[in-house]
């Protein structure tokens, strides 16, 4: 299974959750999927209704959300 890890807000007084190093890799993943799979619809839609800010909106979109930035959570870790 992994090591537990003990997910909190920052605030010491909130709840927690545990949570293996597996689970939270293949939640982040699937996270990042779906973050992707959000761009291209954002990308066609854009490309429908304003074509020529389409791929700006999009980079806009990727860069602060740093959808396609995020290369590996195999350690847990968010890599750049």
């Amino acid at each position: 299974m992994g090591r537990i890890i003990q997910l909190r807000q920052h605030d010491e007084d909130a709840s927690s959750i545990e949570i293996t190093r597996g689970e939270l890799s293949g939640l982040l993943t699937t996270a990042q999927r779906h973050f992707s799979g959000f761009l291209d619809l954002a990308r066609r839609w854009a490309a429908a209704t304003t074509p020529g800010l389409a791929d700006r909106l999009t980079s806009a979109l990727d860069r602060h959300f740093m959808i396609n930035g995020v290369s590996s959570f195999s350690d847990g870790r968010a890599t750049q």
